[in-house]
């Protein structure tokens, strides 16, 4: 350069704003990535405490038949709004593992113990897909 031209050349200026525009663009991305995982977490504590309510309400359950309201064997779980999309799916187990359907008849049919597994599966606001499962074990 000659010493009387005073400035930046304009191939200077273009290498300053390209390398200030990749600065700025991952500057960008990263408040996206974080915000996103952030979102995640909050649905996943969701998830993880309405699996947990549906357990509780399990475990609190009065001991009877499938057609009696309010019973074990009858627990039909709550309808929860919003985000993520949850689907809840109740499986009951005896002593040896075999499936136990209602309705049963009545108490005396209800194995002791009772083996209860929810499994909960969620779709986010991200599209992902996530299973979680909670066991219990009841006893009269």
């Amino acid at each position: 350069r000659f010493a009387d031209k005073e400035g930046f050349t304009l191939i200077e200026l273009m290498i300053a704003s390209a390398i200030f525009v990749v600065g700025i663009v991952a500057a960008m991305q990263s408040y996206v990535s974080s915000n996103n995982l952030r979102i995640d977490a909050e649905q996943r504590t969701t998830v993880y405490v309405r699996t947990h309510t549906v357990m509780d309400e399990i475990y609190r359950a009065e001991l009877g038949a499938a057609d009696e309201p309010g019973t074990l064997l009858g627990y039909v779980p709550p309808e929860f709004d919003g985000f993520p999309t949850f689907d809840i799916d109740i499986v009951y187990l005896d002593g040896n593992g075999n499936l136990v359907s209602p309705p049963l008849v009545g108490v005396e049919d209800l194995p002791n113990p009772l083996q209860v597994f929810v499994t909960t599966t969620s779709t986010y606001l991200s599209g992902r897909e996530e299973t979680m499962t909670t066991a219990s074990i009841v006893r009269r």
